[in-house]
């Protein structure tokens, strides 16, 4: 009976690896019926099922394949391969772990367990897992480019774009690598040599439409809006459903004003990996007919500051429809509970959400960011409204109190970091952890020095990653004081942090979360903006549709702070000097740095 087993188990296993799956999954069951207790057999059944795509059947077998031999390195990392195709990456790296603890040269599990911490964010232990492959084999072309995407996630594109070109230097016709390198050089501000790249790939692979798509990008981020264009169309006529395209192609319709064709193009966000997928609704989606005595519900999707953007259309809706329910952040409820008192505003955690309850009784439903798409298709349909945020009026007063005890001078709120986009994509199609857009928008706060030296102004703090290194730096270069509120938390707290910008006589601020909160609840802000930045802001305006209170102010060169800020700080100085509050600034001494104060100031 033995030797029979094994001859089927044998006659499978040919099977198998000639591509036969019937035979093969046949052949494994039967040996199985036999013997329930083959841990080969159900390893391999496994492996079959999942080439099929029955993950949950492939899974049943792996599982009882690891009862019978649970220290069977093949059946352990098959497992965390499943694990990691269903994107279970912390489960699937307990696995890889399991696999390198009984062979530690277990090249592919510390590939990919290097590619699961990526994928959980954790790009230092991915290079930790990649550079310890490439002590295995030094020659590893998926460890090396895979070092690279981490490597620059982290920021480090000079090794990035080292191990880019190592890989190249062997493998000429890498197309991943050679994208990822035409990204990394972008990011790292060498133009000639990412469109460079970007143009070798495009040579190699012609009908690639990510390359095309990434070369679109490149064009755009140079104002060359013609050229950004014809490479979306390029990419969608290669590949007609081709999600990212598509969107990157409706948000340069919308920052060029054409808002009719761009809101209808920004459907396909749904269908990108960056965006979450479609919810299931009983009701249908509004497409702009008659909310007369209907229900609806508005649900948010994206950031903070796209939430209070699209919250502006709002209104629009409550005018027209019997009842409204909207979701927003959690962070923001008691703020936009406020704001619009008739609609039944419920905060959610992401993710978490209890659909149900908040559909039920519901005639239509609108993801946030489809409001425009009805409600914004010209410029005229923009509404002009002072303020869209009521800040809660007791601790605005509080706020106008506290802010006044600072001494005379306008209050003057900062902020100099933005956050993270995802743009480029990476050779397969999916986002490379790219993050030049995060510092395009964001400058070193030593930049502000002349800004922060203006006479007859109070600097406050709302930059809510403002580091002890910022405040020291500003302390040790400049010795100009701003003011920081221990006591609020900027990153959480949107009530308070409302009613502290409500309070404020001017927010200056690079294009984040904070331009919009101020703008929403009216406080006169100006906007920092790269030379050619995003769809948000548009093109060519100073003023801002979304904010009428909002003015925009870019670079006249790109990557050029400087010459931005110090228009910033001209304007701001005629200002005070108009409000006749200008006097000598009194510079911080030793003595008074380790002085305490409330609020603690700089």
């Amino acid at each position: 009976m033995t030797a029979s087993l094994e001859h089927i188990l044998s006659i499978a296993v040919a099977c198998h690896q000639a591509g036969q799956l019937d035979q093969a999954e046949a052949g494994y069951r039967q040996l199985l019926r036999h013997e329930p207790t083959h841990a080969e057999a159900a390893w391999r059944l496994g492996v079959v099922l999942r080439q099929r795509g029955q993950h949950v059947a492939a899974a049943r077998e792996l599982a009882r394949a690891a009862r019978l031999h649970p220290k069977h390195v093949a059946i352990l990392y098959e497992i965390a391969s499943l694990l990691r195709t269903l994107k279970q990456h912390d489960r699937a790296l307990d696995y890889y772990k399991r696999v390198i603890a009984l062979d530690p040269t277990h090249l592919q599990a510390l590939i990919h367990g290097g590619d699961c911490w990526f994928a959980l964010s954790r790009a230092e232990r991915a290079c930790a897992w990649y550079e310890r492959a490439l002590t295995i084999d030094p020659q590893s072309i998926s460890a090396r480019n895979n070092l690279g995407s981490a490597l620059q996630a982290r920021g480090r594109l000079d090794e990035a774009i080292v191990a880019y070109r190592q890989v190249l230097a062997s493998t000429p016709e890498a197309f991943e690598t050679r994208v990822n390198l035409a990204a990394a050089l972008h990011e790292l501000g060498d133009t000639s040599a990412a469109f460079a790249e970007a143009q070798a790939a495009i040579e190699r692979q012609p009908a690639n439409a990510t390359a095309h798509t990434n070369l679109g990008v490149m064009h755009e981020d140079q104002g060359q809006f013609d050229q950004a264009l014809a490479a979306y169309d390029r990419a969608l006529a290669l590949k007609p459903d081709y999600a990212d395209a598509h969107l990157h192609r409706a948000l340069l319709l919308v920052q060029r004003e054409r808002f009719a064709e761009g809101w209808d193009e920004y459907e396909w966000r749904f269908a990108t990996r960056a965006k979450q997928r479609p919810r299931a609704f009983s009701c249908a989606a509004w497409d702009g007919s008659s909310l007369t005595g209907r229900n609806i519900l508005i649900h948010a999707e994206q950031g903070i500051g796209d939430e209070i953007m699209f919250a502006t259309c709002v209104p629009d809706v409550i005018a027209q429809a019997h009842k409204v329910s909207l979701t927003c952040d959690r962070r923001l409820e008691k703020l936009v509970r406020r704001s619009f008192p008739s609609a039944n505003v419920v905060g959610v955690e992401r993710g978490k959400e209890n659909w149900a309850m908040l559909a039920a009784d519901v005639n239509f439903h609108s993801p946030a960011g489809s409001l425009p798409r009805f409600l914004r298709r010209h410029e005229g349909s923009f509404p002009r409204l002072a303020s869209l945020l009521a800040a809660d009026p007791i601790r605005r007063q509080y706020w106008q109190a506290r802010l006044q005890s600072l001494g005379a001078g306008l209050k003057v709120g900062i902020s100099w970091r933005g956050g993270a986009d995802s743009r480029v994509l990476d050779g397969s199609g999916q986002g490379a952890g790219y993050r030049a857009q995060a510092r395009r928008r964001s400058c070193d706060l030593v930049e502000w020095n002349e800004l922060l030296a203006v006479p007859g102004v109070q600097f406050v703090n709302l930059q809510h990653k403002a580091t002890e290194e910022d405040r020291q730096r500003i302390l040790s270069e400049n010795l100009v004081r701003f003011h920081s509120f221990d006591d609020v938390d900027l990153r959480s707290d949107f009530d308070e942090l409302a009613a502290l910008i409500a309070s404020l006589d001017l927010v200056i601020s690079v294009g984040n979360a904070t331009v919009h909160l101020a703008g929403g609840v009216g406080t006169p802000t100006w906007a920092l903006l790269p030379r050619y930045w995003g769809w948000r802001w548009l093109s060519d305006r100073s003023d801002c549709l979304w904010y009428p209170r909002v003015r925009l102010w870019r670079q006249h060169e790109s990557g050029n702070w400087q010459e931005l800020l110090a228009r910033v700080t001209g304007a701001l100085s005629a200002l005070a000097t108009q409000q006749g509050l200008a006097r000598p600034r009194y510079l911080v001494t030793p003595t008074d740095r380790a002085a305490p104060c409330s609020p603690q100031s700089l």
